[in-house]
């Protein structure tokens, strides 16, 4: 069995890694900022990201309480089917969490063991896995939409606008 670099033959810390010669820049910045704020750091993008999808979604509940449509009967339908269509958005935007945060677990893994080459394969990967699963939802979504929403029980005018509601969602 080899020495290991670092360390004397009795498995005592050089001088080197003791004084901290040794240390990763990760581990040098854990040492001077608290862990909370290296959390928030590599956190505040899917925080924001966050924000503005529950932004949209409060901002269009508004929209249907405030803004009645022409008869006033469909106020109430107008409401379901909006409501129910961000619960719908929802799940896909959740559904496109799946590939990102395997995609950066791996990639930051690959980074901190110094892979440079399987860090950017992962990264390849995902993008297309992202562009596949987009495309393949899209189309899945504009063909099967009118049927999840009639699974969820709405019917007559509010899943008429709650199909009108999602189609341009899921064409984007």
């Amino acid at each position: 069995m080899g020495v290991d670099e670092g360390t004397t033959p009795t498995n005592q810390p050089t001088q080197r890694q003791a004084d901290g010669d040794d240390a990763t820049p990760l581990i040098d910045l854990a040492r001077r900022v608290s862990m909370g704020r290296i959390v928030l750091t590599l956190a505040w993008p899917v925080l924001i990201q966050q924000s503005l999808v529950f932004c949209v979604g409060m901002f269009d509940s508004w929209l249907a309480g405030n803004y009645k449509p022409a008869d006033e009967s469909l106020h109430v339908p107008y409401q379901s089917a909006q409501t129910s269509a961000n619960y719908l958005i929802w799940v896909v935007t959740s559904c496109s969490a799946i590939v990102s945060v395997g995609s950066t677990a791996l990639v930051a893994r690959f980074v901190g063991a110094k892979d440079r080459d399987a860090a950017i394969h992962v990264t390849n990967q995902s993008i297309f896995l992202a562009l596949a699963f987009g495309l393949l939802g899209a189309i899945v979504g504009v063909l099967g939409v009118s049927h999840v929403v009639r699974l969820m029980r709405l019917d007559g005018a509010a899943g008429e606008m709650a199909v009108q509601f999602l189609m341009p969602i899921l064409i984007l």
